[in-house]
């Protein structure tokens, strides 16, 4: 049986006790639970929390790509192309096939961030987006390379009615994210909590900043 060889090269991923980017390590320990993959990841942010570790982080990109053949680079947020591009001749050479995974931010925040996720699209041989509307995002010469995947789905996970939940009990609900990022759409959460809290149920607001 042939086994691909992925590296998934990202900015965001637990360590320490940070929880960020812990849906890349999901899907990583869920691809390596498969006999057909096989994943490495080089971590981005784990040295340095500078802008300017994208591009010297093209030096630990390398040492991997020499030191492993790899199949596949799997690219996730669209900033982590940016060691790619400056290694994108020997990459082609080796014949290290691109794929990138975009989360929302990368290509829904500020011009540059945009450009640079298009420019992943632009060299990526197949795009990953987590929802439908993000595709609006992407320059429409280069749509037809995206294909929607939603993150952080797991199949395990079945979901059973409580129709004898005490409403009397308190009921937590975690948001992922800074509210105060506008892509993260902390207001609709807002509402649905206000609707809960409207059919008679107390609800406990946690607040995770960097899960996402």
């Amino acid at each position: 049986m042939k086994v691909n060889r992925v590296l998934v090269l990202t900015n965001m991923y637990p360590h320490g006790e940070s929880q960020k980017g812990i849906f890349v390590k999901e899907f990583v320990d869920t691809m390596n639970s498969s006999e057909k993959f096989e994943l490495d990841v080089l971590s981005i942010d784990i040295y340095s929390k500078s802008y300017k570790n994208y591009i010297f982080s093209f030096i630990y990109l390398l040492n991997k790509i020499k030191s492993k053949k790899y199949n596949i680079i799997n690219v996730h947020f669209g900033l982590s192309i940016i060691p790619v591009l400056m290694l994108l001749p020997f990459i082609r050479y080796q014949n290290i096939r691109i794929i990138t995974t975009l989360h929302g931010s990368d290509l829904m925040g500020s011009r540059i961030v945009n450009l640079i996720s298009n420019l992943a699209v632009l060299v990526s041989e197949s795009t990953i987006v987590v929802s439908k509307e993000m595709c609006s995002f992407i320059f429409k010469s280069l749509r037809e390379k995206a294909h929607v995947i939603p993150c952080g789905v797991d199949l395990s996970f079945t979901y059973s009615s409580r129709p004898n939940w005490n409403k009397k009990n308190v009921l937590n609900l975690i948001f992922p994210s800074d509210p105060a990022r506008k892509e993260k759409k902390y207001s609709l959460f807002n509402d649905v909590v206000f609707k809960l809290e409207q059919s008679g149920i107390r609800v406990k607001v946690h607040i995770f900043k960097d899960l996402s």
